[in-house]
């Protein structure tokens, strides 16, 4: 089992149109998308032998869903959702594959959405989630998501959301 869970927001205190530095951009999508095939690849190259090979990229709704101030995060998400269902078809023989969206959490990128966020929508909606505690508790994401690798029913590539289980 690989577990991609790496990743960061961008940059979130001015839209997307109006980020123009290439090497930020660059940047960004080398660590948010790059890497995590570049090391899946690795994996899968030193994991040949293994059997019952699973590639897990956690994910997020902002792959299929636009969010004011979250372009970065968005598109790389996206971008890396479709990397790995491209993955699940090509290794479809050998490992299986699944884009899985934990749901929001309570973290430093959570915070950092309610305090940076150009969008005072945005800064309200992470903002009132902490105060009310409406975040996901990691382990009832977790245990939803073990259950979901166990009884392995889902389509190799598949993304799959906390509150569809």
């Amino acid at each position: 089992l690989i577990l991609h869970n790496a990743g960061s927001v961008g940059e979130i205190s001015i839209p997307l149109s109006q980020q123009a530095d290439m090497r930020s951009l660059s940047q960004y999508f080398t660590f948010n998308v790059a890497a995590p095939v570049a090391l899946t690849s690795n994996f899968l190259k030193h994991a040949k032998s293994i059997e019952n090979k699973y590639v897990v990229n956690i994910t997020s709704l902002c792959a299929i869903e636009p969010m004011i101030s979250m372009g970065l995060y968005c598109s790389g998400k996206a971008a890396r959702d479709m990397a790995f269902r491209v993955l699940a078809k090509e290794e479809s023989d050998s490992c299986r594959v699944l884009n899985w969206a934990p749901g929001p959490m309570d973290t430093a990128m959570s915070d950092k959405l309610a305090s940076e966020s150009y969008s005072s929508d945005m800064r309200k909606l992470y903002g009132d989630m902490k105060e009310h505690q409406k975040f996901v508790a990691l382990e009832d994401s977790v245990m939803k998501l073990i259950k979901v690798l166990k009884m392995d029913e889902f389509e190799s590539g598949a993304h799959i959301d906390v509150y569809d289980i």
